[in-house]
C-alpha cells in the first residue's frame, strides 16, 4: 500500500482506510465512483463502524466527499490545477531537501540505498509503491513533521492528476537513475544536488502528463496547459 502521511495501525478502519486510498490514487475508483457501504463492506471483509471511520479519514483528505442522504464520492479531480500542485511541489521539495541533507544519518542513507539495490535487482516491480517507498524514507530523514501530511496530500493530487489524463505512469527502471542521483547527492553531502535530483523527479512528472494531456479533446487541453505557464 502506498504511505499516507498518517500514523496507521492494523484496525479494520486502518486497513480499509488503506485500501480505499490506494484504489483512489491508482485511478480504479474513478473520480464520480459512488462509494456503497454494502459492497464496500462485502468487498473489504470490514464491518460498518470501521468503515465509516475510514471514510471520514478519507474524507478528511480530499478524497471523498460525503452529500447528506445523497451517498459518498470519490472528489473529482480539475486537471487546471496542474500548475498550482506543481508550483507547490517544487517549493516543498527544496524544503525536504534541505532538511534531508542537514538531517540525514549514514544509516538512513545506507538503507535507501539498499532500497534502490533491491529495486534494481528486480524486487520491486511496481511503480506507485517504488515511487512512495523512496519519498517515505527521504520525509523519515526529513525532521519536519508539518511537512509529511502536506507532503503526501500533494502526492496524492499528483497521482490522481496523472489517472485522469490517462498519463502513463514513470517505470521503475526510469525512476531508478533519478533516485540513485539523490541518493549519491546525499552520500555526497550536496545539498543543491539532491535539491536538483528532486526537482528533475517532479519535471519529469509534468512532462508525463501534459504529453498524456495532448491526447485529450482541445478545449480540455488548452485549458490545463495555460494553468501550467507558471513554470
Amino acid at each position: 500500500m502506498l504511505p499516507t502521511g498518517h500514523p496507521l495501525g492494523q484496525t479494520e478502519s486502518d486497513r480499509a482506510y488503506r485500501k480505499l486510498r490506494d484504489l483512489i490514487l491508482r485511478g480504479r475508483l474513478a473520480p464520480g465512483s459512488s462509494l456503497v457501504e454494502a459492497d464496500l463492506m462485502e468487498s473489504l471483509a470490514v464491518g460498518r463502524t470501521p468503515l465509516r471511520e475510514a471514510i471520514r479519514a478519507l474524507a478528511g483528505d480530499g478524497l471523498v466527499e460525503v452529500i447528506g442522504r445523497r451517498g459518498t464520492y470519490v472528489t473529482h479531480v480539475d486537471v487546471r490545477n496542474c500548475g498550482p500542485l506543481l508550483d507547490l511541489r517544487l517549493a516543498v521539495e527544496r524544503v525536504v531537501a534541505a532538511s534531508v541533507a542537514a538531517n540525514a544519518r549514514p544509516g538512513d542513507v545506507k538503507e535507501l540505498g539498499d532500497f534502490l539495490d533491491a529495486a534494481g535487482s528486480g524486487a520491486s516491480a511496481d511503480d506507485l509503491d517504488f515511487d512512495a517507498g523512496f519519498h517515505d524514507r527521504l520525509l523519515l530523514m526529513c525532521a519536519n513533521p508539518y511537512i509529511t501530511p502536506i507532503y503526501w496530500r500533494l502526492v496524492a493530487e499528483s497521482m490522481r492528476l496523472l489517472a485522469a489524463v490517462g498519463a502513463p505512469l514513470e517505470p521503475v527502471r526510469e525512476l531508478l537513475p533519478e533516485f540513485r542521483r539523490a541518493h549519491q547527492a546525499l552520500l555526497d553531502g550536496d545539498a543543491a544536488a539532491l535539491e536538483d535530483a528532486l526537482v528533475t523527479h517532479v519535471m519529469t512528472f509534468r512532462t508525463r502528463f501534459e504529453a498524456a494531456l495532448g491526447a485529450l479533446p482541445a478545449a480540455i487541453r488548452s485549458a490545463a496547459i495555460s494553468a501550467t505557464k507558471s513554470f
